[in-house]
C-alpha cells in the first residue's frame, strides 16, 4: 500500500506533467505561422510544387479542345499534393507587355480529409473546408476555358517573361509551367523556349 507521501507525490507529478504539456502545446500553437490570407498556403509545411497553367485564348478552340484542356487541368488538381500551389492564367488581351494579369486561380491545396483521423482530427470538417475554400473556387475559375473568345495577338511570351516577378515564383523550389495553346507561335518548331523548360499541349 502506498503511503500518503507517495500518493501526494504521484498527484503532484501528474499535475506538473499536465501543466508542462499544456504550456508546450500553447507555445507550439503560438509558433505556428498563419495561413496566407489569399492563397491559403501553409508556411509551417514543406513547400510544395508550384504548377502554373497558362491557357491561350487567342484562337478559338476546335471541337473537343476545351474539354481536353479542362480534363488536363482537373488531373493536375487531382494529382497535386497537400500544400502544392496551383496558379491558372488566361492568355488574352489583359496581358500587358511588362505586367502580369491577375490569375484566375491562385491557391495552395489544403488537406482534403483523406488522411485525417476521423475521431481526433475531424475528417468531415477537413472535407467541408476543402470543398468550400479550394475545390469550388477551382471549378468556378475554370469556366473561362469553355467561353468563345478570339484575339488578334497572343501575349504568351510577355506573360511567360513576367512570371519571374511574381512572389510565389521567386520563393518556389520546384516549378512546373504548362502552356495550353493551339497557336503556331507556341509550337515547338518556332518557340523561343527549350523543350525541357515548357510542356506544350
Amino acid at each position: 500500500m502506498l503511503s500518503n507521501f507517495s500518493v501526494e507525490t504521484a498527484k503532484l507529478i501528474a499535475i506538473c506533467t499536465f501543466l508542462v504539456s499544456l504550456v508546450a502545446g500553447n507555445v507550439h500553437q503560438k509558433m505556428q505561422l498563419p495561413l496566407d490570407p489569399v492563397t491559403y498556403c501553409d508556411p509551417n509545411q514543406k513547400k510544395g510544387v508550384l504548377t502554373i497553367g497558362m491557357v491561350d485564348k487567342t484562337d478559338r478552340f476546335q471541337d473537343g479542345e476545351a474539354a481536353f484542356i479542362l480534363k488536363q487541368l482537373h488531373e493536375i488538381e487531382s494529382e497535386a499534393k497537400t500544400n502544392d500551389h496551383l496558379t491558372i492564367f488566361k492568355i488574352g488581351p489583359d496581358v500587358k507587355r511588362f505586367g502580369t494579369p491577375k490569375p484566375f486561380f491562385n491557391m495552395c491545396k489544403p488537406p482534403d480529409g483523406s488522411e485525417a483521423n476521423g475521431i481526433s482530427e475531424g475528417k468531415i470538417a477537413f472535407q467541408r473546408n476543402f470543398e468550400k475554400k479550394f475545390k469550388t473556387p477551382f471549378e468556378n475559375a475554370l469556366q473561362f476555358v469553355g467561353r468563345e473568345e478570339q484575339y488578334n495577338t497572343s501575349q504568351i511570351f510577355e506573360l511567360t517573361a513576367s512570371l519571374k516577378n511574381r512572389e510565389e515564383v521567386q520563393n518556389a523550389d520546384n516549378i512546373r509551367l504548362i502552356i495550353f495553346s493551339n497557336g503556331v507561335q507556341n509550337s515547338v518548331g518556332v518557340s523561343q523556349y527549350p523543350k525541357s523548360d515548357v510542356y506544350f499541349k
